[in-house]
């Protein structure tokens, strides 16, 4: 799914490319996820954010994928989440499965437990006149 979302727009206000857009045009943090005349269908990268699909990989394991998408920036050599609007988004995926003896696991104090993969990338906007 990565190569697949940033395939996809930046913002819904970004589906207008023959203008550049500014940050006050992107959607508000509060509103990352599908937008109203979405209809259930993906048609930007923030609409992953909430999204939970189940799929079963090529071994006929059934997995639990949820997306979570913010606003990043960066302080230091760190990414950051911002309750402000920037130009970079940042996609984090979970998964784990649902097996009562699960398969993601990590052992504490010898007990097996429940554990999540969990991977993120960031996705900017770039405008080129």
């Amino acid at each position: 799914r990565i190569e697949e979302a940033s395939q996809y727009y930046f913002d819904e206000a970004s589906t207008d490319t023959t203008s550049e857009k500014r940050l006050n045009d992107f959607t508000d943090p509060a509103n990352l996820g599908f937008d109203p005349d979405d209809a259930g269908e993906i048609d930007d990268f923030d609409d992953f954010n909430g999204y939970t699909e189940v799929d079963t990989g090529r071994s006929g394991v059934v997995y639990q994928i949820s997306y979570r998408v913010d606003y990043v920036g960066l302080i230091g050599n760190q990414i950051v989440h911002s309750n402000t609007k920037k130009y970079h988004k940042r996609m984090q995926i979970f998964i784990s499965d649902n097996y009562a003896d699960p398969l993601l696991f990590r052992y504490e104090n010898g007990v097996k437990v429940r554990d999540t993969l969990q991977v993120s990338f960031v996705y900017s906007y770039w405008f080129y006149n």
